[in-house]
């Protein structure tokens, strides 16, 4: 787990170990063309890390992106590769109800890999 302290208060990253099976993959600046980077999305009240990674592996995505309440799943693909992370900071904006929990914002995505594999399958659990 990553933590970086802000304004008194300190924000945390989760990896693998911390959340499950979702693997945190980093902070991406939003794809030009989001719909077809990351076609599924919903506005989720209450945002947190397990509602976004929850629906996404629910609809059969690999990706779950945090954007502020918004929470967009897809693929990596060449609109959206995840070969240019920006820097963690960028993404330190809290969830309104986790607030020890990163969910980016508008502009820049906490993105985290759920069970799904590239195929839509699952991968098997021990």
């Amino acid at each position: 787990m990553s933590s970086v302290k802000i304004n008194g208060g300190e924000l945390r990253v989760y990896s693998e170990y911390d959340y499950g099976s979702a693997i945190f993959k980093g902070c991406f600046l939003k794809p030009g063309n989001v719909s077809l980077a990351l076609p599924v999305m919903a506005v989720i009240q209450n945002m947190s890390v397990d509602k976004c990674v929850d629906m996404c592996t629910e609809k059969d995505q690999s990706l779950a992106a945090l954007a502020g309440d918004r929470c967009h799943c897809g693929f990596p693909t060449s609109h959206f590769s995840l070969h240019e992370p920006e820097e963690e900071n960028m993404c330190l904006h809290r969830c309104h109800v986790e607030e020890l929990e990163s969910c980016g914002n508008h502009q820049y995505f906490v993105v985290y890999q759920t069970q799904v594999q590239g195929d839509g399958g699952s991968i098997p659990t021990m």
